[in-house]
């Protein structure tokens, strides 16, 4: 695959506004994780061709994929910018990994709204319902936690008002919690 590669790499020296041939080899080299080479041929390609809407989302990818988040997001704007609802989706994706739930909806919604005719990516509504059934899951886990809590507080309370029974000698002295807060129990007699 490589050396079919680099014989494209030739021609296109010889022929660099090749823009299917330019797209495969930047393709190819992005599945191989070959990422500058990859970046090198979108990079030609968009200079031929600025309205590139899928190579410049797809230059978002490779930065994504290598850790430079802010790179891609500059890319996904861009490609957005020229109606490329999948960037658009990109972004909500990293708002989403963000926390930023909100901005996310209202940027998905804003796409959904602008295509009444459907004709948005599919990854538009994928993250829409990622938004809603992750709302979902966090609830009913945080409903888990509030009930589980009041339940574990309830019985150590009890635990020691059963405790309190005893003896107070038992409870005599000076009490610290980790020092948060301390206390001390003493005979009033």
């Amino acid at each position: 695959k490589r050396k079919g590669l680099r014989l494209l790499e030739a021609y296109l020296s010889a022929r660099p506004y090749e823009e299917k041939i330019r797209w495969t080899c930047a393709c190819e080299y992005s599945e191989l994780g070959e990422t500058s080479l990859c970046l090198h041929h979108y990079s030609i390609y968009v200079a031929h061709n600025p309205r590139a809407d899928m190579v410049i989302n797809n230059m978002g990818v490779a930065y994504h994929e290598n850790g430079l988040r802010i790179s891609a997001l500059e890319k996904y704007r861009q490609a957005y910018a020229l109606g490329n609802t999948l960037a658009g989706s990109n972004i909500a994706a990293q708002y989403m990994s963000a926390g930023m739930v909100d901005k996310a909806k209202k940027l998905l919604d804003a796409i959904i709204v602008s295509h009444p005719n459907g004709d948005y990516h599919n990854n538009v509504a994928s993250h829409l319902g990622t938004i809603v059934s992750t709302q979902q899951k966090e609830e009913e886990t945080r409903k888990r936690w509030e009930a589980e809590s009041s339940r574990l507080n309830r019985h150590n309370v009890r635990a020691v008002k059963a405790m309190m029974q005893y003896s107070q000698a038992d409870w005599l002295g000076y009490w610290e919690m980790i020092g948060e807060c301390a206390f001390e129990c003493a005979d009033d007699e």
